[in-house]
């Protein structure tokens, strides 16, 4: 079952991450654009997600805490500093859906006693 969970994570990982960045560089990106509060939001996410997604291929309960806390941090600047409200739609739980795999992953790899795998990705 850790096996799978890994795999799904991963699988999901980067197909999450390649349609982030058919968001982030499609043809209306302007960074001169972005506000100050809106970097700090993209730190989080699309940016903090995806470092957590790849940290979590060799670590996954490291990456799947990353991407778990870029997320809830990109929810708390949205709330407190851009809307004042929660954004609308399932859409950015769905795309940090597989930090939930990796840490089913971890947690089970962890639960047989095991010390994280530092030499391989298998």
């Amino acid at each position: 079952m850790e096996t799978a969970f890994r795999w799904i994570g991963r699988i999901l990982s980067v197909l999450s991450i390649a349609v982030l960045l058919l968001f982030v560089f499609g043809e209306e990106f302007a960074p001169s654009k972005i506000t100050a509060v809106q970097w700090l939001a993209f730190a989080f996410f699309p940016i903090g997600i995806s470092i957590g997604f790849i940290l979590a291929w060799k670590f996954e309960l490291i990456g799947s805490i990353i991407t778990l806390g870029s997320l809830v941090c990109f929810y708390l600047v949205f709330i407190f500093l851009m809307n004042g409200s929660i954004p609308k739609g399932p859409w950015f739980l769905v795309f940090a859906l597989p930090a939930v795999a990796f840490l089913a992953a971890g947690l089970l790899h962890n639960r047989r006693g095991h010390e994280p795998k530092l030499s391989s990705f298998a």
